[in-house]
């Protein structure tokens, strides 16, 4: 799995990349469900790397209410090297 942050929050969750795939990303949003009741409300990518984006479909399904946010650098690159990878 690619790097994965999860920052629990008082209300809610912050994930930083969302991880190499949608069975990873899943793993995750389990422990995530097991640690705390608050969703996960941002995800944060920080490259284009596929293997820190192929989860996000996941946890865009997972948390209906999640936004992804990255860097307009990252943005820019992600749309350019693997632009199904964002949801515009």
């Amino acid at each position: 799995n690619a790097n994965v942050l999860i920052i629990i929050n008082a209300h809610d969750v912050v994930v930083v990349d969302g991880g190499l795939t949608t069975a990873s990303a899943d793993a995750v949003i389990r422990t995530i469900r097991r640690l705390t009741p608050h969703p996960v409300r941002w995800l944060v990518n920080t490259h284009w790397h596929e293997d820190h984006l192929l989860g996000n479909a996941e946890w865009r399904a997972a948390f209906p209410g999640l936004a992804i946010v990255a860097t307009r650098a990252a943005r820019d690159t992600i749309l350019a090297r693997v632009p199904g990878m964002v949801a515009e």
